[in-house]
């Protein structure tokens, strides 16, 4: 009887780009009322992006987001409610309201949702003001690992298996783990292996 076990080793998984699109009123003003903390100088002009200008990371990993309310002409309007949310799989962000400072910034600490994909975070002054950030989370580093084929099976000695002995390697919290090296070996008996090593796929599977 031939048994063949798997283990794998972390490999770092690329960073994915990250777009920001940005939205404001008709012709880049403000056409509904803002909603201002106090008495403010100018009415809004737009909300910008300040850091981060790309933002990139993996899943569950919370990051700060700075975001700036600015008028017509650019300059930094203070005292401006700034409201944080976040839209479909985009995880959570703490404070939700902030109150733009001096130079008119608001910050908050953005947590990326633990699904692999697109996270998409919304910073708004009044209703037509806004500000989104969109991130494409990548899994964390690989954690665990599942047969999904090529058990309990025989075949005559020193003909292949029909079917690929395959593992799928996720992160801890479930995310395919793509580009993970994935060790075989033949723990008992006789027998050889297409590949001693092979590669995740962008499911988390890799075979011999």
């Amino acid at each position: 009887m031939t048994r063949v076990y798997g283990n794998f080793t972390h490999r770092r998984l690329p960073w994915v780009a990250v777009a920001l699109v940005l939205g404001c009123g008709e012709g880049g003003h403000a056409t509904a009322p803002t909603t201002p903390a106090a008495d403010s100088p100018a009415p809004v002009g737009a909300i910008v992006a300040v850091s981060p200008a790309q933002l990139r990371d993996t899943v569950a990993h919370t990051v700060p987001v700075v975001v700036r309310v600015v008028s017509a002409t650019g300059a930094g309007l203070p005292n401006y409610v700034v409201h944080f949310t976040t839209a479909g799989t985009g995880g959570t962000v703490s404070p939700t309201t902030v109150v733009s400072d001096a130079a008119g910034s608001a910050a908050a600490a953005w947590t990326l949702g633990q699904a692999a994909g697109g996270d998409t975070l919304i910073a708004s002054v009044g209703p037509r003001t806004t500000q989104v950030v969109v991130a494409t989370a990548v899994a964390a580093a690989p954690a665990r690992f599942a047969l999904v084929s090529g058990d309990a099976q025989s075949d005559t000695v020193g003909a292949p298996l029909a079917t690929p002995i395959a593992v799928r390697v996720t992160d801890a919290f479930g995310n395919a783990a793509p580009g993970a090296s994935v060790q075989f070996a033949v723990a008992s008996g006789h027998g050889a292996l297409s590949a001693a090593v092979s590669l995740t796929d962008s499911t988390g599977v890799a075979s011999t």
